[in-house]
């Protein structure tokens, strides 16, 4: 059981306390992104940098649909960098739907079942989708 006590503003010191089981997930405690721009927006925030060790790598990002729009990421040195439209040597190049996008960056839909089923489509070197995962862990 967690247990923390908080002051309520105006209470002259009087406190509460609140109590959850510890047995919840932290995702549970995370927003669900709700926007293709936010996703991309969130990327620089969440880089793992320990997880890049050594690559250099163009994510090319083509959506489609209501929130259609390109977006290429840039992993390099331990660094990444985020930028709208089209890069013209993308490592790999990733089109899918929007809507798609989101699911799986809410862990909704697993991104190599989006990919066999069609709802992926992926050009250049594809093994380093997989790690996107990894990169950026939303």
């Amino acid at each position: 059981m967690i247990q923390r006590k908080f002051k309520r503003p105006g209470s002259l010191g009087q406190s509460w306390t609140a109590s959850r089981s510890a047995s919840f997930d932290m995702k549970e405690l995370a927003m669900e992104l709700t926007s293709v721009s936010e996703v991309f927006e969130k990327m620089p925030t969440v880089f793992n940098a320990a997880a890049a060790g050594g690559l250099d790598a163009v994510f090319q990002f083509n959506i489609s649909g209501p929130e259609a729009g390109d977006y290429y990421v840039i992993v390099k040195d331990n660094t990444c960098k985020v930028e709208k439209g089209v890069h013209p040597s993308p490592s790999v190049s990733l089109s899918l739907a929007g809507e798609d996008w989101l699911a799986i960056c809410n862990g909704k839909l697993d991104g190599m079942t989006a990919f066999m089923s069609g709802k992926l489509k992926a050009t250049g070197n594809i093994m380093l989708a997989q790690r996107i995962k990894s990169l950026f862990p939303l």
